[in-house]
């Protein structure tokens, strides 16, 4: 398997690592634009996570950096860490999840534990570097969260598949603009997940955080 010019993971690491967040993306465009392809519980569903995506957010950052508890800790140990936070998170998912009468939150905050324990065990790397790393993902995510929760508020947003026959289908709960424009949460989940993943794969092209890389032509230091 071919590594990384840079001596970073390998190529096919990197893409097992950022799968959980382009399958997202895809999943998100699909209901965007051919949601009578899916049980329209499904394309609520979709709907619902981006609605508790801020949980998730924060919850990525703890699960991402405790995965690297320490270069001494083993790696099923760090696994260990991972689970056991993931199921603080999952009550508070449970939560959301009775307030929205849907399953929704669980298995978002499922899946990101899920992508977490792949970090763990099919990329291991320097702890220190992966802290940083991790560090970087989050900062990223809740930068990536903003920007595309204001641009598709702001901008028109086109129907595709989201009719108004199948808006009345998806019978979503409550009132607001996600809620009477599905297809702006959909939107929002599709290009999110997407650039989140192009961010986590150009992470993993080098061993070194991405700040910390040194230019082109730069002398080495001792």
């Amino acid at each position: 398997m071919a590594l990384d010019p840079e001596g970073g993971a390998p190529l096919g690491g990197r893409l097992v690592s950022a799968s959980p967040e382009f399958f997202a993306s895809a999943a998100y465009l699909v209901a965007w634009i051919a949601p009578g392809r899916m049980d329209p519980a499904v394309v609520r569903g979709l709907v619902l996570a981006m609605l508790v995506e801020f949980l998730v957010v924060h919850a990525s950052g703890f699960l991402g950096i405790s995965a690297l508890a320490g270069e001494r800790v083993a790696r099923l140990g760090r696994a260990a860490v991972v689970l056991g936070l993931a199921l603080l998170y999952l009550l508070f998912a449970g939560a959301m999840g009775l307030a929205f009468r849907s399953w929704t939150p669980v298995a978002t905050i499922g899946w990101l534990a899920g992508s977490r324990l792949v970090t763990v065990l099919v990329d291991p790397r320097d702890a220190d570097a992966e802290r940083s790393r991790q560090a970087g993902l989050w900062a990223a995510s809740g930068a990536l969260y903003v920007v595309f929760a204001i641009l598709t508020a702001v901008l028109p947003i086109p129907r595709l598949g989201i009719r108004p026959d199948v808006v009345a289908r998806l019978a979503l709960p409550g009132s607001g603009l996600w809620i009477e424009q599905p297809q702006v949460p959909l939107a929002f989940g599709f290009l999110y997940f997407a650039a989140f993943g192009l961010v986590e794969l150009r992470s993993r092209a080098s061993g070194a955080p991405l700040a910390a890389r040194r230019p082109a032509g730069a002398p080495e230091t001792e």
